[in-house]
Parts: structure tokens; sequence; C-alpha cells
């Protein structure tokens, strides 16, 4: 997780007032233009580095438009995934099928998605509407943890 910074979620805080409670991006932006908004440092100002930046967040975009439907399954199944291990390298992505023909890769991916069942979790347990929902998710959660183990 993330170091969280007070004074950059104080200065959101005072966007979303002063605009009846409601935080635009363009509003952000707009508000850490100035050099000694404690917002500017953290936006790419760069035009150039900023663009490439946006043709790179284009790329994974256009990757996560593309999806297939399991053999014998009616299941959606990416056709491109991102493994946490080739993040810090930026190596990029790595067919969903190879991944799932791979134990060890296909554990990672296993344990990605445990990890973002989580924070789904975390997002939304103010809504009691899910807590059976939650209770789910606890039990998978646990029982991957389990196996886990015992490996």
């Amino acid at each position: 997780m993330k170091k969280r910074d007070d004074t950059i979620l104080a200065e959101l805080r005072r966007i979303a007032a002063e605009n009846g409670g409601f935080l635009a991006p363009v509003q952000i932006v707009q508000a850490a233009r100035p050099k000694d908004s404690p917002l500017h440092g953290k936006f790419t100002w760069d035009n150039r580095k900023a663009a490439e930046e946006y043709r790179l967040w284009e790329a994974r975009e256009l990757v996560k438009v593309y999806w297939y439907v399991a053999e014998g399954s009616r299941e959606r199944v990416p056709v491109f995934i991102s493994l946490s291990s080739d993040r810090p390298v930026k190596a990029g992505y790595r067919s969903s099928a190879d991944v799932l023909a791979n134990p060890d890769q296909r554990g990672e991916w296993l344990q990605m998605a445990l990890a973002d069942l989580q924070s789904w979790k975390r997002s939304y347990a103010a809504l009691t509407e899910l807590k059976p929902v939650f209770a789910a998710i606890a039990r998978v959660i646990a029982k991957y943890a389990k196996e886990e183990e015992a490996a």
C-alpha cells in the first residue's frame, strides 16, 4: 500500500468542498498547476514525458479489451494478462492460456486474484448488503492460504 500523504488528502478534500462535494480529475489537475500546490509534484509536467506515459496507458487499455471464451465454458478470459512479478521490470503481458498451463504462473495469477478480492472487499466494506459475498471471499482466501502453507 502506498504511503498516505495527509497534505494531499486535505487538498483533495478542499477541492471537493469547493465543488459541492464532487471531485473531478480536471479540477485536480487545475489545482495542481501552481508550483506551490501540494499536488504539483504528483503530476508529470514535461509534455513529452506525459505524452509518452499517456501512450503507454493507451497501450495497456488496448490490451485489456480482448477476451476469449474458454473451451467447455461460457466464461470470458482475458487474452493477455500482466503478472505482478513482471511489473517491476515493466516486462508487459503474457498469454493467459500460457499462464493457465504453467502451474507456477497460474498460482501467481490466483494469488493476484485473491489480493484483488481483498481489495474489492475493503472498497465496499461499508455496503452491508454485500455481507454474504464478503463471507464467501473470506472462505476462498482462507482455503487457498491453507493450500499455500501446505505446499
